[in-house]
């Protein structure tokens, strides 16, 4: 193939670069040196290496059956390749391939083609595997900068411009969260961002075995150390059947992972647009800020089943909006909140729920302002963003001293000997925190103490915000 302007890899087309780069946000070195064109004989040779004997006739042609299935293919298609976990981080034969042209999908009921295009092929007679990617080194620096983390002092960098070594220094660190995503383009742009991601060719694939049975994937079993936190993040979705696929493959997805005796938690995307890349791009700018903040606030297996099956049966239905918008950000529509009251605020993650208690909190600095969450992570997050002290960081003594406070709900007892009126009390996910308040053992000990104190806070705030993306008749009640 010609040389393609933009890019250094003389086997990637145009059509097949500028999907990666502009169409899923992933950086050109590294899309370079991950992907290249395919097309003619290439597609069979790439894609069905793992054919059995039989598969060929005497003089080793493919036969009939094979070469009519992918003949749509060798028309054009991107072809994509990581790394071995199982193979010293070799060069992985598997390979993912999409064409310019898909195959539609058949049906063996109805026995007849459907309208679904399968978009992607995978090596047929052969096992699903993860794909790794490839890095260079710029991205390895951004990795090694978002967990403050140190690089090794000698790294070879090929000639096509890979920094070899990348996932075992990985696999050498546990403190750095993977992030398991359906798609190599999605696991691209999260490593474009530097986050440490992994491709899987399905939301099925990151376990193996049958449901009573299931285990982590071979593939994920190297980089399993105990305590190495793995964060799912598929598609968001909006069908209720795929919602429930989505649901199933994830929670199966988690068991496996802290049988491992791993870490496993569930980023959510607000939507909605469908992918990780999708909202990259729509984001521009704002997009490395706003996928930190979203993997921070990953919830926990038992969150992310409460969400689900509480969200499905509660909502607002006595409480209606007085005001209702449309609009990428709140805070391009809502540029101030009432003074006093009770202020909801149901409106989907990344749409600026923050952002409006920042801007009250940059325009009103003599306002005392309480932060109170059920999530250290989370709070931390936000002590920053808003910003407040952080509990942990003074002594219990000097809580009241501060002006603006971060604490979780489990602490709130602790103010009981020296309670504080605010004139701001801010609650994010609000649902959650009520559950956790109510349900958890970690605030079993202290609950009496706790209700009455935030009891006290409520009743004497001039003004209380609680934010969800699902907020529901019964939190706002309680309140």
């Amino acid at each position: 193939m010609p040389a393609i302007a933009n890019n250094n890899n003389n086997d990637l087309a145009q059509n097949h670069y500028q999907q990666w780069v502009k169409g899923s946000a992933v950086d050109p070195v590294l899309t370079a040196i991950n992907v290249r064109s395919l097309s003619r004989n290439e597609v069979y040779e790439y894609l069905l290496y793992a054919l059995p004997q039989t598969a060929r006739r005497n003089d080793l042609r493919l036969r009939d059956g094979y070469l009519r299935r992918y003949a749509h293919a060798t028309e054009s298609a991107w072809w994509v390749s990581g790394l071995d976990p199982l193979n010293n981080w070799l060069p992985m034969r598997w390979e993912r391939m999409k064409p310019d042209s898909p195959r539609l999908e058949w049906d063996n009921e109805a026995q007849q083609y459907t309208e679904k295009p399968i978009k992607y092929e995978s090596p047929p007679k052969t096992p699903n595997r993860l794909t790794y990617l490839r890095v260079p080194l710029h991205i390895w620096k951004l990795v090694a900068l978002r967990y403050d983390l140190p690089m090794p002092e000698l790294i070879t960098v090929t000639e096509s411009g890979e920094a070899l070594g990348f996932w075992v220094w990985v696999m050498a660190h546990p403190e750095i969260s993977v992030i398991l995503t359906e798609g190599e383009k999605k696991a691209g742009c999260l490593l474009s961002l530097g986050f440490a991601a992994s491709a899987l060719p399905g939301i099925w694939n990151g376990r193996i075995g049958k449901e009573d049975l299931e285990r982590l994937h071979p593939d994920l079993v190297p980089m399993a150390q105990p305590g190495r936190k793995y964060i799912v993040l598929f598609d968001y979705e909006t069908k209720p059947k795929t919602k429930w696929q989505v649901f199933q493959a994830t929670h199966r997805t988690c068991q496996a992972i802290l049988q491992q005796g791993c870490v496993c938690e569930v980023a959510l995307l607000p939507g909605p647009e469908k992918g990780i890349d999708d909202w990259v791009l729509a984001l521009g700018k704002k997009a490395d800020k706003a996928v930190t903040t979203m993997i921070a606030d990953a919830l926990t297996l038992n969150e992310y089943q409460q969400r689900f099956f509480i969200n499905r049966v509660r909502g607002l239905r006595k409480f209606k909006p007085n005001v209702t918008v449309n609009t990428r950000y709140l805070s391009q529509a809502i540029y101030s909140l009432p003074q006093s009251g009770l202020v909801g605020l149901a409106s989907d993650m990344g749409t600026g729920k923050t952002e409006i208690l920042a801007i009250i909190r940059r325009d009103n600095p003599g306002l005392s302002f309480l932060n109170n969450g059920h999530c250290v992570n989370l709070l931390k997050n936000l002590s920053e963003r808003l910003p407040t002290a952080m509990y942990s960081a003074i002594s219990c003594g000097d809580w009241a001293k501060a002006k603006a406070l971060s604490i979780t709900v489990d602490s709130l007892y602790k103010m009981a000997s020296d309670l504080q009126v605010y004139d701001v009390l801010f609650i994010d996910e609000a649902c959650q925190y009520l559950a956790h308040l109510l349900k958890s053992k970690t605030c079993k000990s202290h609950r009496g103490d706790i209700l009455e104190v935030l009891e006290y806070l409520v009743y004497n705030a001039k003004l209380v915000v609680l934010a969800d993306a699902h907020l529901d008749d019964l939190t706002i009640e309680f309140f």
